[in-house]
């Protein structure tokens, strides 16, 4: 088991189960889309003159909404599954990186913090290098969870709009 830096205490599954939620969402509504769309033409096909144009105009607005919706639940649940599949690419980069130091004699300090007790000058070496990476992992992480926020701040104000 990782400690420290090299352990990113993550909960994906709940990034993974919202958006399950959010692309069973997206699947309904565009299935209520199609179902609207289909028992529209069939009234379409009954009327004439300003009442089917009143309605076309209505069904088309309709539509336009729930396509939207869709495509909105489904830009949630992407960006979710990928901000999910982030944490757990960056935690098994970072345990790859422990593995290196997990044998070091080592103890916790504040804040989670790892502190080796290196006797050769290749143990603190190994110690620097495996430091490094867990912050390089860590940085890029940072750098696609940004993006995916993003994803999700456009797709928030597109939901509300």
């Amino acid at each position: 088991m990782t400690e420290g830096m090299w352990d990113l205490h993550d909960e994906v599954t709940g990034l993974e189960a919202a958006a399950a939620s959010w692309s069973t969402l997206s699947a309904q509504v565009s299935a209520a889309a199609d179902t609207f769309v289909l028992a529209a033409t069939a009234v379409l096909a009954a009327w004439t003159d300003d009442a089917s144009a009143a309605f076309a105009t209505s069904r088309n607005s309709l539509t336009t909404d729930l396509d939207g919706a869709s495509s909105c639940a489904l830009t949630v649940a992407t960006a979710l599954q990928s901000a999910a599949a982030a944490v757990r690419i960056a935690q098994g980069n970072l345990d790859l990186s422990w593995a290196s130091v997990m044998g070091l004699p080592r103890s916790i300090g504040p804040y989670d913090t790892v502190m080796f007790e290196t006797e050769t000058d290749e143990e603190r070496a190994a110690v620097v290098a495996a430091q490094t990476v867990a912050i390089e992992i860590r940085a890029s992480l940072d750098v696609d969870l940004v993006t995916y926020r993003g994803q999700l701040e456009a797709a928030t104000a597109t939901w509300i709009a």
